[in-house]
């Protein structure tokens, strides 16, 4: 293995020992033995990804992922892809694919039942196309905006009550989602993140942005 390419792996590893949710029953010492021994021929950091995947892949947990940089092929994204997925996937749980996991597009209206009216939300996946959160600013940005036009606008209709509907909607950036049902939430904390050894990330709604509080710096979404 390359001097840079050990570092990247020592980096990666620590990363992952610091902040998995399951860090305390991980043996940790095994995972980077056997982590570094399937990277021991590598020169590059890309030539690492396929070692990183088999250490996500003893985390325990099925959410911890690695994004490829946007600075690689298609061809080469394509070759990485399919051999971290022989790793990855063993290790996981088969998923049923939902039937509505095609939505693509912020949708609402108003559902009749009896004599009573409930205003509809379809809240799709919220994925940008680039590794590069930066690059994915203007569409969170448009995701958000429509959201909250949507949900307004419904709420000049005064429903009786409210769906917001996630079926299909595998994730992605809570922010622009948050954001865009605000006016619903309501404002203040919502929520919050439990990292291991039990302290907490607050995220909030107020005044039309989402965010968090981490460490004392204020991150915020704005819709």
């Amino acid at each position: 293995m390359s001097p840079s390419a050990r570092a990247y792996m020592n980096e990666v590893l620590a990363l992952m020992q610091k902040g998995a949710l399951h860090r305390d029953s991980i043996d940790w010492a095994r995972v980077r033995r056997e982590t570094l021994a399937r990277a021991a021929n590598a020169k590059t950091t890309t030539d690492t990804y396929p070692a990183i995947a088999y250490a996500l892949s003893q985390l325990q947990e099925h959410h911890s992922s690695l994004e490829l940089p946007d600075n690689l092929s298609a061809e080469q994204k394509k070759t990485i892809t399919a051999e971290m997925k022989t790793i990855l996937l063993p290790a996981r749980p088969p998923m049923g694919r939902s039937p509505f996991a095609t939505r693509k597009e912020i949708e609402g209206h108003i559902d009749h039942v009896d004599e009573m009216r409930f205003a509809h939300v379809i809240l799709p996946i919220c994925v940008g196309q680039y590794t590069d959160e930066q690059k994915n600013a203007a569409y969170y940005q448009l995701y958000a905006d429509k959201l909250h036009r949507v949900v307004a606008d419904l709420q000049t209709q005064k429903p009786d009550g409210w769906i917001i509907d996630l079926r299909g909607n595998l994730g992605g950036n809570m922010w622009p989602m948050l954001a865009g049902v605000g006016l619903l939430a309501g404002e203040g904390d919502l929520g919050s993140f439990e990292s291991p050894g039990g302290n907490n990330q607050f995220w909030y709604y107020q005044d039309g942005k989402a965010g968090s509080l981490d460490q004392g710096r204020l991150r915020s979404r704005r819709r």
